[in-house]
């Protein structure tokens, strides 16, 4: 058995792609080697700023033989047939032999395939995959006719100690490859994977990511701990940083206490997303401390102080642009800034801001939501105000230098200038949630607000045919559709949403943006795309994937409330020994409406051919559970009712043989087990659970 390494040596690789590379590159070697038939012990893939890594254990030195049967045509097949089969194997027709089979006599030939050296099949397969690689976005550099994600500089591919011949894009395999950029630059030799880790340790790369961000975590804690701070929320802060490093050094740096006068907001985006740097917090609150991750050393005191220097200098110019336009967005209105939605489109065939606002203030106010505001002490006006304000900030200087703060600098200005803290805090969190475990808004306000932002847009982009495809989704729908999910589902909103999708869809009818007619055809595409959304998201919590497809495949659920609460009723109901029964029931009777030769017409149905007391029976209690099954039932109720088809069931298969010599009996039978899975079907498709 051997190993083998892969290092894909290239310029920086932008951390948002690293992960994903690397399990694409495990899941492209594991499917190939599947495919070659070639076993193997282990396969792990490893990603740093510059590189790209395989590393793969107890693979054969050579693929097995396979002895494989391969069939002809007929023997009474014309000639020109049989030469063509022939002439494809290089064989001759006496190295066949006939062979029997259901539908007549073929000339069949065992065929015995070598098994070509590992080594081989391992070019072959790295070559494909540098042609086939899926990144999100690639570039060519120089004459060259590749495309990657980066120019990439070198490659290692050693087989059992050998290099591997490959080439590509100019870039040829070796046994060679770089420590860190600026520290090692030097070359050096590699001939396994020990020599290979532990020369990129000696000369500053940790491979492994998981070390790193552990390493990260370790220095940043202790440089805070020398000043009695804490980090917050780091996590993503993290794994971002840690795929821009190759070996993490740190520095601790402080601003003016005069910032700290700006909202926690502006300074964490300013540090987070601009800088990368950790804002370090005190009793809760930001302290003028912050702490940076660099790729180079710190230990030498002059370098420490210039790389500090040099990164609070930066910091302040960018804090003193935020406390600018801090100050300067107070000294005008929300509301005037509102009118300055007017010149700022939101999409060439959706009209601009102004008319999104506009929509927004009468969709927040329809019955249905109405009913929720009220029930929560919510007035129209203060809705209304809410809606109308919401995109304002859009205008603002803080929003156009950080884009990331809008919402939230609209809730600040709108509490500076006395808006309740309802309005406020609907208006700062109203493009919430934004993931799937994002912060997703409670206060009714905030809830509904949001909710209303998220089905515009999606009705908007819907109704103009621009909705997702494939990987695509330029305008962020499928992240609109998850927040509205959430929104509902955490807060339970248990009303339809059609109305309200409808309701949206007329009012951009009513500003000439759509069409009327196309009404139908824009809400069926997104109840489909919204229940695609919740096929995902009910899988991601955990729930099984077929008693999903069982709801919903019921069809239409208007509120999404109810199908969760369907789904785990189901999923409960499956886990008593009733439910296992009645499903196993249920798999029976399906097994045998399946197995039948041929196909019963319904008309055909002639009750008085019913004459055993057990069919008759079983009879009875279908038409029972469809007398007594109501619309406004519970699932659990439905579910409980038809337990009570278990017992006749039971007996049916006991004492009635289905497939009588008779053929009115047993056509009967079959027509009176379609009668049963039709009554199993109300409630849930239980054929997906048998599937």
């Amino acid at each position: 058995m051997a190993d083998f390494l892969l290092e894909l040596l290239m310029e920086e690789i932008p951390s948002r792609f690293q992960d994903m590379a690397s399990i694409h590159l495990k899941n492209k070697l594991i499917k190939s080697l599947q495919e070659e038939k070639l076993s193997f012990n282990s396969l792990e893939t490893y990603i740093t700023p510059r590189r790209l890594v395989a590393y793969i254990q107890g693979l054969p030195e050579k693929k097995k033989d396979i002895q494989e049967r391969r069939k002809g045509p007929r023997v009474d097949a014309p000639e020109k047939a049989i030469k063509g089969f022939l002439k494809s194997l290089n064989l001759e027709l006496t190295d066949c032999k006939q062979e029997t089979m259901q539908k007549g006599v073929f000339w069949v030939v065992d065929v015995l395939q070598k098994g070509k050296p590992t080594a081989c099949i391992l070019e072959n397969i790295i070559k494909d995959i540098l042609e086939t690689f899926s990144w999100p976005k690639s570039m060519r550099w120089g004459n060259k006719m590749g495309k990657w994600i980066r120019p990439l500089r070198n490659m290692i591919a050693i087989f059992d100690g050998k290099v591997l011949d490959i080439e590509w894009n100019g870039v040829k395999s070796s046994n060679k490859t770089q420590g860190h950029r600026i520290l090692f630059p030097n070359f050096f030799k590699v001939d396994s994977w020990k020599s290979y880790k532990d020369g990129l340790q000696k000369r500053q790369v940790i491979l492994n990511k998981k070390d790193k961000i552990e390493r990260i975590y370790k220095g940043i804690e202790a440089l805070a701990k020398e000043s009695n701070t804490t980090v917050y929320k780091a996590d993503r802060l993290v794994n971002e940083v840690a795929g821009l490093v190759e070996y993490p050094w740190f520095l601790k740096g402080t601003f003016d206490k005069n910032f700290l006068k700006l909202p926690v907001e502006a300074l964490e985006t300013t540090m987070r997303v601009h800088q990368r740097y950790f804002l370090l917090y005190k009793a809760g609150k930001p302290s003028t401390s912050f702490v940076v991750v660099t790729n180079m050393p710190t230990d030498d005191k002059y370098i420490e102080n210039t790389m500090r220097e040099g990164n609070e200098k930066v910091l302040k110019a960018r804090l003193e642009d935020a406390s600018f336009y801090w100050k300067l967005d107070q000294k005008t209105a929300l509301s005037e800034f509102s009118l300055k939605l007017k010149e700022r489109l939101f999409h060439k065939e959706l009209g601009t801001m102004w008319q999104k606002k506009e929509r927004l203030e009468k969709l927040i106010v329809c019955s249905s939501l109405l009913d929720y505001l009220k029930e929560n002490k919510i007035n129209k006006e203060e809705a209304q105000k809410a809606a109308e304000l919401c995109k304002a900030d859009l205008c603002t200087g803080m929003v156009a230098e950080f884009p990331e703060l809008q919402g939230i600098m609209g809730g600040y200005y709108a509490c500076l200038e006395g808006y309740s803290k309802l309005i406020s805090k609907a208006i700062s969190e109203h493009y919430s949630p934004t993931g799937t475990e994002e912060f997703c808004p409670e206060k009714p306000l905030s809830v509904i607000l949001s909710l209303v932002d998220k089905i515009d847009t999606l009705l908007g982009f819907f109704a103009i045919e621009l909705e997702p495809t494939g990987s695509k989704d330029p305008f962020a729908l499928r992240r609109a559709a998850l927040g509205l999910l959430r929104l509902t589902l955490n807060n339970g909103l248990d009303f339809n949403l059609k109305p309200l999708l409808e309701k949206a869809y007329s009012l951009y009818v009513d500003q000439g943006l759509v069409k009327k007619g196309n009404i139908e055809t824009c809400m069926k595409k997104v109840q489909t795309f919204l229940s695609e959304r919740l096929r995902y998201y009910f899988k991601d919590k955990g729930h099984n994937h077929k008693v999903i497809e069982g709801v919903l495949a019921k069809g239409s659920q208007h509120s999404i409330v109810r199908v969760e609460a369907d789904l785990k009723a189901i999923e409960n109901f499956l886990k008593t020994e009733k439910g296992a029964l009645l499903l196993q029931n249920y798999r029976r009777v399906s097994n045998i409406l399946r197995a039948k030769k041929h196909k019963v017409a319904s008309n055909f149905w002639q009750e008085d051919k019913l004459g055993e007391k057990a069919e008759k029976e079983l009879l009875s209690a279908v038409k029972n559970f469809e007398q007594e099954a109501k619309e406004d039932q519970t699932i659990e109720q439905q579910l409980d009712s038809l337990t009570f088809l278990q017992k006749p069931i039971d007996q049916f298969f006991e004492d009635i043989l289905v497939n009588d010599p008779d053929e009115d009996k047993k056509n009967n039978r079959f027509l009176l087990l379609a009668k049963v899975q039709r009554a199993f079907d109300k409630n849930l498709s239980f054929s997906s659970l048998v599937g």
